[in-house]
């Protein structure tokens, strides 16, 4: 097997081997579920809590997902993020968190580093 398909191949499983989402029996089957939230003092409307780890693994895996659809598509590594908007994969590059940047491995998986 050529490795471009092995590539589609084990992206593929990966897709499929994924963690099923939380189906907890307080949630309706065909709602989303919605963040824990707390209170603001100052308004006393509710808020979501997120925290800066949460988003950063949000956007990982949102990145993640877009230089795999782009490894199927194009059947090679990203050689950065900037090839990703480029391309028509990411609406636009994001900022790392302060003092890190992102890489992109061999699994296409978007990771941080330090500069």
């Amino acid at each position: 097997m050529r490795f471009p398909e092995l590539l589609t191949c084990a992206l593929l499983l990966q897709a499929g081997c994924e963690k099923p989402r939380d189906k907890s029996p307080s949630a309706a089957p065909d709602q989303e579920r919605t963040p824990a939230t707390s209170a603001n003092p100052s308004t006393g409307q509710e808020a979501p809590r997120s925290t800066a780890q949460d988003q950063t693994a949000a956007l990982l895996k949102r990145l993640t997902q877009a230089a795999r659809r782009y490894g199927v598509e194009q059947r090679r590594v990203p050689n950065d993020l900037a090839e990703l908007v480029s391309q028509g994969y990411l609406s636009e590059l994001p900022q790392p968190p302060p003092g890190k940047k992102f890489g992109i491995n061999k699994d296409l998986e978007v990771y941080l580093t330090s500069r």
